[in-house]
């Protein structure tokens, strides 16, 4: 287990890919990020880790080879209410308000896309060799997971910032293209709008530069979904695979 902490710019998918390529390879999870409202270095006068964070370090722990993911929220940990506040530093929520948090919310988002393509046979693992574009800075690189035969391909990007992906290794006849929305689950056009469809039903095998929707910056994450199309996977964080 690591701890990625409370620090901006902590690059937890690095820990993670460090020891998931020790061999034997053995199950590694992020088991304290970030917590949401959570002072930034434990001081409010930095701000605080909003759901963008943590949807960040979630989506670059998973692809980058972990088995799991903790969420973590200020109000809770401390289980503050009325009358009982053990640490003043640290309280800005009570528990019960902070069970509320929208970063909470969309952890079940992470994991209906998680389990609407397969983990194992085809096997779900992380492939950073797709990526060609520079991939460094504070906020963003962009991680990338597969299955092991190229049936799919997952790419988080935590900017919106154009990206391109080597695509010549997939076999199929012909490749489709899904933006997933982690704010709300739901799937994109490439110009934003709610859609249950792909947005791209031709993909080429080749590289390949993806636009993910709206405006570059922080809280525009965005996940590209690349299907082999004779597997007829479903849209994906609709349905689980069994």
């Amino acid at each position: 287990m690591i701890q990625s902490g409370h620090r901006v710019g902590n690059k937890n998918f690095e820990r993670i890919a460090k020891d998931y390529n020790t061999l034997p390879v053995k199950p590694t999870l992020e088991s304290e990020p970030c917590y949401e409202q959570h002072p930034v270095e434990h001081s409010f006068k930095k701000g605080v880790f909003k759901a963008f964070h943590l949807r960040q370090r979630a989506y670059w722990s998973l692809f980058a080879g972990g088995f799991g993911f903790t969420y973590g929220a200020n109000g809770i940990w401390q289980m503050d209410k009325p009358g009982k506040i053990d640490k003043q530093s640290h309280h800005n929520f009570y528990w019960y308000d902070a069970l509320h948090f929208e970063g909470a919310k969309q952890m079940n988002f992470v994991r209906k896309l998680i389990e609407s393509r397969p983990f194992l046979f085809p096997e779900r693992i992380p492939d950073q060799s797709l990526l060609l574009s520079e991939n460094d800075g504070i906020e963003g690189p962009v991680q990338c997971s597969r299955a092991n035969d190229y049936s799919f391909i997952m790419a988080y990007s935590t900017t919106r910032s154009n990206f391109k992906l080597d695509l010549s290794k997939f076999a199929a006849n012909e490749l489709i293209a899904w933006w997933y929305n982690p704010r709300d689950g739901k799937l994109s056009t490439a110009k934003g709008n709610s859609t249950n469809k792909p947005f791209e039903n031709s993909v080429k095998n080749e590289v390949t530069e993806f636009d993910p929707p709206g405006i570059p910056g922080k809280d525009n994450d965005w996940i590209l979904i690349i299907d082999d199309a004779s597997k007829s996977y479903p849209p994906p964080g609709t349905a689980e695979i069994k």
